[in-house]
């Protein structure tokens, strides 16, 4: 039993020296700052580099569904269910199974419609 504790907890331990942050993955896209009206006039690769900015900005755990729509206006794209509010973001050279670009996705509660989390589509990697 203590050998499969050790092993859980050196699992665990390995998991987050490897996983980053949604807010690391972001600024490896680009600095630049985040304002509403800078991204609705924005492309999407500009928009990915407004994506770190935003996310320090506004914290995920405050946002809801209809909140981020309300900063960064209707989706460009989509992820599993009509609820999570999902964008692409950065260079159309990036492909994954939802599209051209990197995929922004804020999941959203079914029933509360609150945001529990945020990812990005494929990983951006150094």
């Amino acid at each position: 039993m203590r050998n499969w504790f050790q092993g859980l907890v050196a699992a665990i331990v390995l998991v987050g020296c490897t996983a980053s942050s949604v807010v690391d993955q972001a600024k490896l896209l680009g600095g630049e700052p985040f304002s509403k009206e800078a991204w609705a006039s924005a492309n999407q690769e500009q928009r990915g580099r407004m994506v770190a900015s935003f996310l320090s900005q506004h914290a995920p755990e405050t946002l809801s569904a209809e909140s981020v729509k309300q900063w960064l206006g209707p989706p460009t794209g989509y992820y599993d269910y009509d609820e999570n509010v999902a964008y692409f973001v950065g260079p159309q050279s990036v492909r994954s199974q939802y599209g051209k670009g990197y995929l922004l996705v804020f999941i959203a509660d079914k029933t509360s419609g609150k945001i529990t989390s945020v990812k990005i589509i494929p990983e951006p990697r150094r």
